[in-house]
């Protein structure tokens, strides 16, 4: 299954603003992000507002960072470098899983965040 990237952004203040607009089906969310808010604290106030599944994206594997990850509750987490078939299939589970929590009616499209603005 291939999906459209809609919006590729550093900050956190830029994933929440793409968020709000474009309602994605599913966030890639690098946990560090440019300036002062990372990504924990943005996928935090994205599921608050709007309860959309996001799966963490991080080379940092240090264990505070990665207990803080999943302290957020995100429905998936990827360590870098990606393979591609971990993150289609990564992806794929979140949006099933909306699907059966009934927050996702149809698979549309992903926004992607990732530090620098690489698509991960």
């Amino acid at each position: 299954m291939s999906y459209d990237v809609t919006a590729v952004t550093a900050t956190a203040d830029d994933v929440i603003m793409h968020a709000d607009d474009l309602r994605p089906d599913v966030i890639l969310m690098d946990v560090r992000l440019k300036e002062e808010t990372d990504g924990v604290e943005a996928a935090q106030e994205i599921k608050r507002l709007h309860d959309v599944p996001i799966i963490f994206v991080t080379a940092d594997t240090d264990e505070a960072t990665v207990r803080r990850a999943i302290a957020a509750e995100p429905d998936g987490f990827l360590i870098k470098p990606l393979d591609e078939l971990e993150r289609i299939a990564a992806i794929d589970v979140a949006i099933k899983l909306g699907q059966f929590k009934g927050r996702i009616v149809l698979p549309r499209f992903a926004v992607t965040s990732c530090k620098k603005g690489v698509i991960c």
